[in-house]
């Protein structure tokens, strides 16, 4: 209570005299009466405290100046302290008490009920007590015409005076006060306003905007040629505190305006015109009360796009999952740390266990990895987040091999579990000198991504220098690669081959075989299928073969019901939705049967989804298509595939082929395959038949198909 009362007997007598006053209709009124202002602020900063303290040196004061008695200045006190109590306890129960806090951080909502209560409210709650008073007590000649209850432009000033000392001049008494009375703040709300205003960037542009900010003030406050009324060319300032606000923030602008305002009020005789003063001060404070309703709503708004804009920059440069920044934040940090280790984590395995566990398996354990990380780093140094199963660290530039050791060590001697279930990974780590004046960050981390493939492998840490020039041939090679399988693609240089199966009987039909043309060399299965399933052009490639021999069927007017083709589909394109679709308009666009092609599922990988997989068979099978399960008893073709699928054909890999003759285990297996298929009703074909005592064995066995170098090479598509 002492603070408030020491501040109030200090500030109040200067305020008083500081309040810029007029002459209208003969008689002397307070244009603003910063007192009124100086009460808001105490409020403010002391809450409930600060009335009592408010009231006795208000009244004390009041009661020492010759203009009016004691009584008159308890009602004049009673006059701003009642609205004002009120006022307070409304904001309180409807806003919250955090409105008196800070009061350029409210929300738009809060700052429309406190420009409601404090700019229309407060000010006629206050005159309405005047009146009230006025009608029942005899006031002194100067006191009445404050109480009367005539409405002239004398009246009108009063109450405009009254709203902006409450909304226009409150900030800066509050700014200023809190400061006096916490140096902390004080001193950030002067870094704030220097970094808004003055920072490196803007101190020019600051400077100008000062520069006319006064050069106007002082040419409406002393105006070159008298009797002219310049006024009218205060709205110009509002323009350019408009502008203001969207460059230097809202505090400096606030405080800006505060003082521009009083200097407008205390040199507003100087461009007044005589004859129409008091309807000039009443536009004067009219629009002054609009604009600054006008610019703390826009400082709000403007706080409000800087806060959210800082959120979501943030929210940009942090994985909000794993809650570790990512690539975006690391190429911002580089550009003032250019030089360093950059250092990449592969989580081997991590992936094939998240497809079981779930998503957030993988998130926890990438937070787990993290935390066993971190103790290790120096400071400036930190862990980035990368989509899917790999971190990035970015170190100093000393030597840090055998703390790239130690990490790694750290994560394989880590215990790391998901709901109890041990999880255990494999770490391949990659790392390099890193200089970005040099060298781009993203065909570095590429790089290193290729070279973290190998350290996995081979469960170590690998130095990118070290390895710069074979991981240069090895990407390169794929590059090339790359551009001649997508430029084949795209212009259709598939050349078919059409291998017979053999049946026992002497019927047959024919596996499709697909080579690549690149400028007249034409590329074996063998060296584009692999980067066909790495680069994801699997679906690309089937559908175009699948396309291509259906168009061969359809303009070569081949009799289906004697010609067959056997093409395969690769497990990636299963995957695709929108297979079975397209496949089928492919036929009925061509008008050709279904019964003209087999289709052979290949299962050298696992599926992601099987469901997508056995819906697009289902799919196929119900246009009536037939479907060979390819490369039977390898990889994932085996006697589950052959329970699960419903498939008209099975075809046995070679590898069981090769050695049947001497080998009793080989003949075993096929015997079983055979007697399955003999139970399901299916079609058995044996792959890599290339002797008689081949083909006499596999045909003692069960095998009805055979097909290898022994019956038939393959030979061009269109020769059919």
């Amino acid at each position: 209570m002492i603070v408030p009362m020491l501040i109030c007997i200090v500030l109040l007598p200067l305020s008083r005299e500081l309040s810029p006053m007029a002459n209208i209709q003969g008689n002397a009124i307070f244009l603003l009466y910063l007192p009124l202002a100086l009460a808001i602020s105490v409020v403010m900063l002391f809450g409930m405290k600060g009335f009592a303290p408010l009231f006795i040196v208000y009244t004390f004061y009041y009661s020492t100046l010759n203009i009016m008695s004691l009584t008159e200045a308890v009602v004049l006190s009673l006059c701003y302290g009642l609205p004002l109590w009120g006022s307070f306890c409304f904001m309180d129960r409807i806003v919250g008490v955090r409105w008196r806090y800070d009061i350029d951080s409210m929300t738009s909502r809060a700052l429309g009920i406190r420009m409601f209560v404090f700019g229309l409210l407060y000010p006629l709650a206050c005159k309405g007590m005047m009146l009230a008073f006025g009608s029942v007590l005899d006031m002194s000649p100067v006191m009445e015409r404050y109480f009367s209850y005539k409405l002239d432009m004398f009246a009108v000033v009063n109450v405009e005076a009254l709203v902006l000392s409450s909304i226009a001049i409150s900030p800066a008494y509050y700014y200023t006060l809190r400061m006096l009375l916490n140096r902390n703040y004080a001193k950030k709300f002067f870094n704030q306003c220097l970094r808004d205003a003055f920072s490196r960037e803007k101190h020019c542009v600051t400077f100008i905007w000062l520069g006319i900010l006064l050069g106007a003030l002082f040419a409406i406050c002393f105006p070159a040629q008298q009797n002219f009324n310049v006024s009218y060319f205060i709205p110009l300032l509002f323009i350019l505190f408009t502008y203001g606000i969207f460059r230097f923030g809202h505090r400096v602008i606030l405080l800006m305006w505060s003082f521009t305002s009083l200097c407008l009020f205390i040199f507003n005789s100087n461009f007044s015109v005589e004859l129409n003063s008091s309807y000039q001060i009443a536009f004067l404070s009219a629009s002054l009360i609009a604009f600054t309703v006008s610019i703390f709503y826009m400082a709000v708004m403007f706080k409000r796009s800087e806060v959210m804009k800082r959120v979501y920059m943030h929210l940009a440069r942090i994985d909000p999952m794993v809650g570790l920044a990512n690539i975006r934040s690391l190429s911002e940090y580089i550009e003032s740390h250019p030089k360093g280790t950059l250092c990449f984590l592969r989580l081997t395995n991590l992936e094939a266990l998240s497809r079981y566990h779930g998503m957030m398996m993988r998130v926890d354990t990438k937070r787990r990895i993290a935390a066993v990380i971190k103790p290790l780093l120096k400071p400036g140094e930190d862990i980035y987040q990368l989509p899917g199963c790999e971190l990035l660290l970015y170190l100093d530039t000393t030597d840090n091999v055998n703390r790239i050791h130690l990490i790694r060590q750290c994560l394989c001697d880590a215990e790391l579990s998901w709901n109890d279930n041990p999880v255990i990974l494999r770490y391949g780590i990659a790392y390099t000198q890193f200089d970005a004046t040099k060298e781009s960050l993203y065909t570095r981390v590429g790089k290193l991504h290729h070279l973290s493939e190998r350290a996995s492998l081979e469960n170590e840490v690998i130095s990118l220098e070290e390895n710069t020039e074979s991981i240069r041939e090895e990407v390169s090679e794929r590059v090339v690669w790359l551009r001649k399988i997508t430029t084949a693609l795209l212009e259709n240089r598939l050349e078919l081959y059409a291998q017979p199966i053999v049946h026992s009987g002497g019927k047959s039909y024919y596996e499709i075989l697909a080579r690549l043309l690149d400028n007249g060399e034409v590329i074996p299965p063998s060296k584009f299928i692999p980067l066909i399933s790495e680069f994801n052009l699997c679906a690309q490639f089937d559908l175009l073969m699948v396309e291509n021999v259906v168009k061969h069927i359809s303009e070569a007017k081949l009799d289906t019901s004697n010609t067959c083709f056997s093409v395969n589909l690769m497990p990636l394109t299963l995957m695709q939705r929108d297979t079975a679709p397209r496949i089928i308009e492919i036929f009925e666009h061509y008008r050709v049967r279904p019964e003209a092609i087999i289709f052979e599922i290949t299962e050298e990988q696992h599926l992601v989804n099987e469901n997508i997989e056995h819906s697009t068979i289902k799919a196929l099978r119900d246009y009536h298509f037939k479907i060979a399960i390819d490369d039977f008893g390898t990889g994932f073709s085996n006697y589950q595939r052959l329970k699960s699928l419903n498939a008209d054909v099975v075809k046995i890999d070679g590898v069981f082929v090769k050695d049947i003759v001497n080998n009793s285990l080989d003949q075993l297996i096929i015997k079983s395959i055979c007697d399955i298929a003999r139970e399901k009703k299916l079609q058995v074909v044996a792959e890599y038949v290339e002797s008689q005592e081949q083909l006499e064995m596999l045909q003692q066995l069960g095998v009805q198909y055979l097909q290898g170098f022994l019956l038939g090479e393959p030979k061009p598509l269109i020769s059919f």
